[in-house]
């Protein structure tokens, strides 16, 4: 008999522990939301300005996984761009995925592409890990192609942003792109940095200024996690717990 319960004690220990763990990982999932606007675009030249959203209503989502998936091509913008493809998957847990490839009309152009807020349950001292690629290509002719970045404190393509509005720059990358052919350049955050303080919500954003009949596409990936130590201690006091007699 003794031995028995002590097997039962063990599949209730592990029980437990299994659980804990689900809970650290899950639980920002459940409470992950997005705004209205789930993807924006503007555009503005000498052509005129034009705009094109879709709302996070308008998205298709899987409350098991707690994602909202989205893509849509061939998006005219007037005279001034053409959104030839864009992609937006947003994790709650939370996490945010972008990419898009648009082509500027006959002058240069001034490009603002904004995923949804991201908010979540306050994380405290959380990680962040950001990755952001674009590439130029010159499809209008002479002269050359060129991509200025908007975005950020200091002027990126790209830019992750935590706590918006008014928002924190997480990272910002690729400054800026020139070409007669084709170019590309990327930046990444290095791994996983740490974010001081109480995290709540984040948002990615693309920023540039596109020389006229040329095509620009990117991609970014940014997310951020509980903090290592906190996932740590929380399987250690689950661990003592079930040790207790």
């Amino acid at each position: 008999m003794r031995m028995e319960r002590v097997s039962l004690r063990s599949i209730f220990s592990l029980s437990v522990v299994a659980a804990l763990l689900s809970l650290t990982f899950v639980g920002v999932v459940q409470a992950g939301t997005v705004s209205t606007v789930y993807f924006n675009v503007e555009v503005e030249s000498a052509l005129g300005s034009e705009s094109w959203s879709i709302d996070s209503d308008q998205v298709d989502y899987d409350s098991e996984t707690g994602t909202w998936n989205w893509s849509g091509s061939g998006i005219s913008l007037g005279d001034v761009a053409t959104l030839g493809q864009a992609n937006l998957m947003i994790v709650g847990d939370p996490q945010i995925a972008m990419g898009f490839a648009i082509t500027a009309g006959a002058a240069d152009t001034t490009v603002t592409i904004t995923s949804a807020v991201l908010s979540f349950d306050a994380l405290n001292n959380p990680d962040g890990a950001a990755t952001a690629g674009l590439t130029l290509t010159q499809t209008g002719g002479e002269p050359d192609a060129f991509l200025t970045g908007l975005a950020g404190d200091f002027g990126h393509a790209y830019a992750a942003s935590y706590n918006v509005p008014p928002g924190v720059v997480f990272d910002e990358y690729v400054a800026g792109l020139t070409t007669t052919t084709t170019t590309s350049d990327n930046g990444n955050s290095g791994g996983l940095v740490g974010i001081p303080g109480l995290v709540s919500s984040m948002q990615s954003v693309f920023s540039f200024v596109l020389s006229a009949g040329d095509q620009a596409s990117g991609t970014s990936n940014y997310l951020v996690i509980p903090e290592p130590a906190s996932i740590a201690l929380l399987a250690a006091a689950a661990l003592f717990c079930t040790r207790r007699r």
